[in-house]
């Protein structure tokens, strides 16, 4: 049995993480604030499954608490690992208050690392971080995918490896780039083990159906139930799409596995073979649940990448992981049919 802390471990791929550790007999301490919708039914569920659940409930923007929490549960046994998933995780929400963006992924990510190092230095940590570092590829070119009604990367057909520069835009990706600067350094300074993870499109079961964040879930909720959809662009914005159970797979071989290297920074996401466009994405649920989306089309948005698809080569490389889930399933999934 590990003793394992998730931090924002009553948001979507917090639960679904906490779900397998506990299944698997870890001990486990959540930390969260409960401010996402469905986050306090999430945590009210897991609980129920029984288990070594342990909750600390918080904001990790206040380093007072954050240093608490970890001093009260390393005080027997250090943990065993941190996974680090506690964030503010929309774009648009990090131009309406950047502040508040800051305040929780970079100030709040120096709290957990710090806390970590002070109180469990030999835990395994994990930072989860975002494609948005990688900034808005504008010197990239694309073309129409002649496998779908999709774009592809021109002269890049596994995607963005891990080479492409750091060159995060907009708040959310600089305060993303600075919390994970922080775990990066954590292992070059203080001789931690630290993983950083750069997302692409998570999604799945339990996730937040909401506009600005989560959009996979928010389409499923509003084609299903005949909701306004808004779709900023000609819908051929492309993304790679990962199933929250492959990521959570890739979560557990890395907390399991052999000690990383020194500022491990991987992709991950669904590779070339899961990407899809918002319209084929919209036209597979339409497909799937029997109904027609209520869809208008607005000007494209700042800051939202035309096309990203991630090459997890190294990723998997490193731990021999690889999706395994591919949209069609993954959709029938979201939508509680299979």
């Amino acid at each position: 049995m590990s003793r394992i802390m998730v931090t924002g471990g009553a948001g979507f791929i917090g639960t679904t993480l906490v779900r397998a550790l506990l299944a698997r007999g870890d001990e486990v301490v959540v930390i969260d604030d409960l401010s996402r919708p469905g986050s306090t039914e999430r945590l009210d569920a897991t609980r129920q499954l029984g288990g070594a659940l342990h909750t600390e409930i918080g904001d990790i923007v206040d380093g007072d608490f954050v240093r608490a929490a970890f001093g009260r549960h390393c005080e027997a046994a250090p943990l065993d690992a941190v996974y680090h998933l506690a964030a503010q995780v929309a774009v648009t929400w990090s131009m309406e208050d950047p502040a508040r963006d800051f305040a929780v992924n970079a100030l709040g990510s120096f709290h957990v690392i710090e806390a970590a190092r002070r109180f469990c230095p030999k835990a395994r940590c994990l930072y989860m971080s975002s494609n948005k570092v990688y900034g808005g590829l504008e010197d990239l070119g694309f073309e129409p995918d002649p496998a779908g009604d999709r774009l592809r990367l021109i002269g890049m057909p596994e995607g963005i490896g891990n080479d492409r520069p750091f060159d995060p835009q907009t708040p959310y990706g600089v305060s993303k780039g600075t919390g994970e600067a922080y775990f990066r350094d954590a292992a070059r300074t203080w001789g931690m083990e630290t993983v950083v993870l750069r997302a692409s499109c998570i999604y799945g079961p339990r996730q937040s159906q909401q506009e600005d964040q989560g959009w996979v879930a928010w389409f499923g909720k509003a084609v299903t139930e005949g909701l306004p959809l808004r779709i900023f662009g000609d819908g051929k914005t492309t993304r790679d799409m990962l199933f929250v159970d492959d990521l959570v797979d890739l979560y557990l071989r890395i907390v399991d596995g052999p000690a990383p290297t020194v500022g491990c920074t991987l992709n991950v996401g669904g590779s070339a073979a899961s990407s899809r466009s918002l319209l084929e994405v919209v036209r597979a649920l339409e497909r799937l649940s029997g109904k027609t989306a209520n869809m208008s089309f607005l000007d494209e948005r700042s800051g939202d990448q035309k096309v990203f698809v991630t090459d997890v080569s190294a990723t998997t490389a490193a731990y021999g992981w690889a999706p395994t889930t591919g949209p069609e399933v993954g959709l029938k999934r979201l939508l509680g049919i299979d």
